[in-house]
């Protein structure tokens, strides 16, 4: 049997098989309808797969063979892509406006705001740099530049 149920505006589909145990039902999405997208961080994108401590490996040197060293870069590369609605961890801006979003391989730098998470190896690295970017006191691109004012 199939069944559709609306919460919320968002129209969701579901499909019913009897397993035959005490007539318990297996559920199973087949689609959705009217789904509202909202900015998120980049590591919550649904669009664009993100790869966890990219930055702990680095800094760790946790790519001493060719293979790792490739899946180091793989993961660079999918953490720089990102949807429109994708906002960077450390800046709280759009990920389009982070000047250090990063993400070229052949440069890896340790600071690229692309592979920032709040989760993982690297989690408290990150959430200090977020919290010296909300105070003002970061030392990156991305902190405004003071004007000079003369008296």
């Amino acid at each position: 049997s199939s069944s559709s149920s609306s919460s919320s505006g968002v129209t969701y589909f579901a499909s019913a098989t009897a397993t035959g145990d005490d007539d318990d039902e297996e559920v199973q999405a087949i689609g959705e309808k009217n789904v509202m997208r909202l900015p998120h961080l980049r590591q919550h994108c649904t669009e664009c797969k993100f790869v966890e401590d990219v930055r702990y490996k680095v800094i760790n040197q946790r790519y001493s063979t060719t293979k790792s060293r490739e899946e180091v870069y793989q993961g660079v590369q999918l953490n720089s892509k990102t949807c429109e609605l994708c906002y960077c961890y450390i800046c709280d801006k759009p990920a389009s406006e982070c000047k250090q979003w990063g993400g070229t391989p052949s440069q890896l730098n340790r600071e690229d705001h692309c592979n920032a998470s709040d989760k993982g190896d690297s989690a408290l690295i990150y959430k200090s740099l977020r919290d010296a970017a909300k105070k003002g006191t970061a030392t990156d691109n991305n902190k405004p530049k003071s004007k000079k004012t003369n008296h």
